[in-house]
């Protein structure tokens, strides 16, 4: 007996190696294969990208650094990877790992939110999940398609925020007719 339903899974993107946006989107999708339901991606061809077989991927950007310009960002960051300055920056909140990987910066929020909001158009999901991706928790709202997104303690408005970071994000919700925030982990975890 197999699941109806298609969902559309949308992991966070960085230029930085993790394993653990990709890893977890890659069971999910297994997981969700097994189960009989119809699935698809739409992630960032990021050093995390791995391909999935018989999976349609969907283009999603990849977020420059502190919102740096591509050509400066993709020359400069993995220099200050390899010299480990990147491991000695002290983070005291989510937000912070939020801004420093360019997932708040407001062109790419922008372009972004446009990419997942065109693989719902092609795709036709029944649900989006959300891999602490907060574009694709704006593209659900505005196609208002249900969504689904996961939190670890850390990542919680109540564990630790910092709103001054919240001012590109504020700018496109404004512009999308949509609820302002006073912290990008309360947007994650509240989503309207």
């Amino acid at each position: 007996m197999s699941i109806e339903g298609k969902i559309l899974i949308v992991p966070m993107a960085a230029m930085a190696e993790t394993a653990g946006p990709s890893s977890r989107c890659k069971q999910l999708v297994e997981g969700f294969i097994s189960a009989g339901i119809d699935v698809a991606t739409c992630r960032a061809e990021d050093v995390n990208y791995k391909n999935i077989d018989s999976v349609k991927n969907y283009f999603l950007d990849i977020p420059m650094p502190m919102g740096l310009p591509k050509p400066i960002a993709t020359r400069t960051f993995p220099i200050a990877q390899k010299l480990g300055i990147t491991s000695k920056k002290t983070v005291n909140s989510f937000d912070q790992v939020l801004q420093f990987t360019g997932n708040l910066d407001y062109k790419y929020l922008k372009k972004s939110v446009e990419s997942i909001r065109r693989a719902i158009h092609e795709y036709k999901p029944d649900i989006v999940y959300s891999e602490f991706n907060i574009s694709a928790i704006i593209a659900a709202k505005k196609e208002e398609i249900p969504l689904y997104t996961t939190v670890s303690y850390p990542t919680q408005h109540e564990y630790a925020h910092d709103s001054k970071l919240s001012k590109g994000l504020n700018k496109l919700l404004k512009e999308l007719e949509l609820p302002s925030v006073d912290s990008a982990l309360r947007f994650c975890t509240s989503a309207f």
